[in-house]
């Protein structure tokens, strides 16, 4: 049921496996034995959008929150900009939620990254979640998203998102 740019290079494609570009993508689905999504960078140009069917929220009281969050594999050197955004409409106007730019992963085989974000001003209608891909320059450009789900949080006064998250004392062990 998603709609958008699908099926060929420099678009987004479904698999249960690696993919087929060398030095890029993961090793296979972040949930064994699923599917997920990914943007093949061979033969790329330009952008391509992948997105989700309504994700209906209606029954959701106003002044409750709820949060998109999904796991991301972008492991190669050529990874392009991702932005991901939240509409009331399937074609848009998509507000910016998140924008990543090149690697996070060092090798196929690394853990997918869990990402998320506030989408409670659709709470109370319906959403639609796009994940745009602008082609970064080589083959090696496979980002990769997959277990997209949205939570709502309908006890008030609130889930407390994370906010302001620090690391330090970081090091190899």
């Amino acid at each position: 049921s998603w709609t958008g740019d699908f099926g060929g290079n420099g678009e987004w494609k479904f698999d249960t496996d690696a993919t087929a570009s060398g030095g890029t993508g993961p090793t296979g689905p972040q949930d064994a034995g699923g599917t997920y999504m990914y943007y093949e960078a061979s033969s790329a140009s330009g952008s391509a959008s992948a997105v989700s069917p309504v994700i209906d929220l209606s029954a959701i009281a106003a002044g409750n929150e709820a949060e998109l969050s999904f796991y991301m594999h972008a492991f190669g050197g050529d990874m392009g900009i991702l932005r991901v955004g939240a509409s009331s409409s399937p074609t848009g106007p998509f507000t910016n939620l998140i924008t990543w730019g090149g690697s996070y992963q060092t090798a196929s085989a690394d853990s997918w990254y869990q990402i998320g974000a506030d989408v409670s001003a659709y709470v109370g209608g319906d959403l639609y979640i796009e994940f745009n891909n602008t082609y970064g320059g080589g083959f090696q450009g496979d980002v990769s998203i997959d277990t997209m789900e949205v939570t709502v949080c309908d006890l008030i006064p609130s889930c407390n998102f994370p906010s302001d998250l620090v690391a330090s004392e970081i090091s190899d062990s």
